[in-house]
């Protein structure tokens, strides 16, 4: 039997309620105020690790993304057409891949990078100092559960939430063929 929640669990819980139900909130106005090139969330993963690591291979990529090289592969064409990554060369090697940003990569991440910004200062009021302390805070948050990812998943499993997972009723599911994902 699981022991009841503490002071420090329910603010835990409300803390990644919140962070889902912002995220749900906050997506299409940062849409909606960048103008941009509209991008699923796998493709703004995608291509900010193609922006931040230009030359990135797609074997490289899906480690880095934690996605299996079939979706990379899907997304990769999708933001081929879009105009946003390119295929190159690499090492004089015909077979080997690399991805580099376009310029409209680039223009398209400062686009929702302003966004972001114009729509977190118009939602709240907030002091420098307390949104510093928001992001070291969230920072953290990001770290703990990538290492948590590390230690209980095998490389390159994707656990699956269902919509159930955010309100506690479920658990995750790993994609067909994947196993658990625990190892």
């Amino acid at each position: 039997m699981e022991a009841a929640p503490t002071g420090i669990d329910e603010l835990a819980s409300a803390l990644a309620r919140l962070i889902l139900d912002t995220a749900r909130e906050i997506r299409p106005q940062i849409e909606d105020a960048a103008q941009a090139v509209p991008l699923t969330p796998s493709e703004v993963l995608l291509v900010r690790h193609v922006a931040h690591a230009p030359g990135i291979t797609p074997g490289e990529l899906s480690g880095r993304a934690h996605m299996q090289r079939s979706n990379v592969s899907t997304t990769l064409r999708s933001l081929e057409s879009k105009g946003l990554i390119e295929r190159r060369s690499g090492g004089g090697d015909a077979r080997c891949v690399e991805l580099h940003p376009t310029p409209a990569t680039l223009r398209n991440m400062a686009a929702f990078g302003a966004a972001r910004a114009t729509v977190v200062r118009e939602s709240v009021e907030a002091s420098e100092e307390e949104l510093r302390t928001a992001v070291e805070l969230l920072e953290r948050l990001q770290q703990g559960l990538e290492r948590r990812r590390r230690e209980h998943h095998a490389p390159g499993s994707e656990g699956v939430a269902t919509a159930a997972l955010a309100t506690g009723t479920a658990t995750a599911t790993a994609p067909t063929g994947t196993g658990t994902g625990k190892r």
